[in-house]
């Protein structure tokens, strides 16, 4: 059985200023439902939980061909109700292969609008090529149509749509986030080629993005695109992955990230 837990049974005390005082108390619950994934996307719609891509195996090892082995990738769409500690799960093999290969990607960035939930590029395995690429894709997923049909045991491909923009979006390692009406793609890097933290030997090819992305994204339900591209370049200060982005509000100038 697998466990999810929450965290250590521990209460915290927080003194936000003198005036300002609340306690958080957070238990552990354990769940068999929840599918052992990691590096993948995850959130929470209409009271349930979803899982799609990742990794099924644990730490990877840093030497080829061990460090992303094909059997680890997560090929299942997982929806979890937390509360009856129920799961469902859906093949992403009757998905077209440029669509499975990027949701069962790693390390992709997702942001979920609404119903609507938008992923972005990610580090995979490519069958064409028989290499590992990072996807310059966005697939957009209508989510209440998807966790539907998977719960009922019904067809799924209906409920995806992907474009392919290779200067805008072949990114992982990085976040994506909305502001208003602008998503904004943070740091980040590509990395084409098999995974070693050696790379003398010529195994990939990886380059930081030292960007912050921003764009708007136009999808009426049918047609899907990116819109009013700009970026902001800084090689000092961007050369980020894999790290926290939250948003903040400024009294002074407003919301953040």
């Amino acid at each position: 059985m697998k466990t999810f837990l929450f965290s250590f049974c521990l209460s915290l005390s927080i003194i936000l200023n003198a005036q300002q005082r609340f306690t958080l108390r957070l238990e552990p619950t354990s769940l068999s439902a929840v599918p052992a994934v990691h590096s993948g996307t995850y959130g929470s719609y209409n009271h349930k939980w979803f899982f799609i891509g990742g990794r099924t195996n644990g730490l990877h090892g840093f030497q080829p061909p061990f460090a992303f082995p094909v059997s680890g990738i997560n090929d299942s769409i997982f929806i979890v109700d937390a509360s009856a500690n129920q799961s469902w799960s859906a093949s992403t093999y009757t998905l077209p292969d440029s669509i499975r290969e990027a949701i069962t990607s790693s390390n992709m960035e997702f942001y979920l609008n609404d119903s609507m939930l938008y992923m972005v590029g990610g580090y995979g395995w490519k069958d064409a090529l028989q290499n590992f690429v990072t996807f310059p894709t966005l697939t957009a997923i209508n989510m209440n149509g998807l966790m539907s049909a998977v719960i009922n045991q019904q067809p799924i491909a209906s409920y995806f749509r992907q474009i392919i923009d290779t200067n805008v979006l072949a990114v992982c390692g990085a976040h994506l986030n909305k502001l208003d009406s602008t998503y904004y793609l943070v740091f980040g890097h590509r990395f084409d080629g098999t995974y070693n933290r050696n790379d003398t030997l010529g195994f990939f090819v990886q380059h930081y993005t030292y960007e912050v992305r921003k764009f708007q994204i136009n999808d009426d339900g049918t047609n899907l695109s990116i819109y009013n591209y700009r970026a902001v370049l800084d090689s000092n200060n961007f050369r980020r992955r894999d790290y926290n982005l939250i948003p903040f509000i400024d009294p002074f100038r407003g919301n953040g990230l």
